[in-house]
């Protein structure tokens, strides 16, 4: 349960996503990473996500904190 005082507020169920099993995606899907800003402190908390692991090191070098895999996406390209 969600406190109505902890500054969060729920969103609800917006959609289902396959979870990566031991640290890998299954075939034909892609891992999708998250990174944290940790600005918990300042009200001003947030989250990145990329399915470019190229990104990561970028936004670690903006001083985003790297947290893995959060889900495994499609891997769709179009067409």
């Amino acid at each position: 349960m969600k406190s109505p005082s902890s500054g969060w507020v729920y969103e609800g169920l917006s959609f289902r996503i396959q979870l990566p099993s031991v640290s890998n995606c299954p075939v034909d899907t892609v891992p999708v990473y998250r990174l944290y800003n940790d600005r918990f402190a300042f009200n001003d908390s947030n989250h990145r996500f990329t399915s470019i692991f190229a990104n990561v090191a970028v936004l670690q070098a903006e001083g985003w904190k790297y947290e893995g895999i959060a889900f495994c996406a499609l891997n769709y390209s179009g067409g």
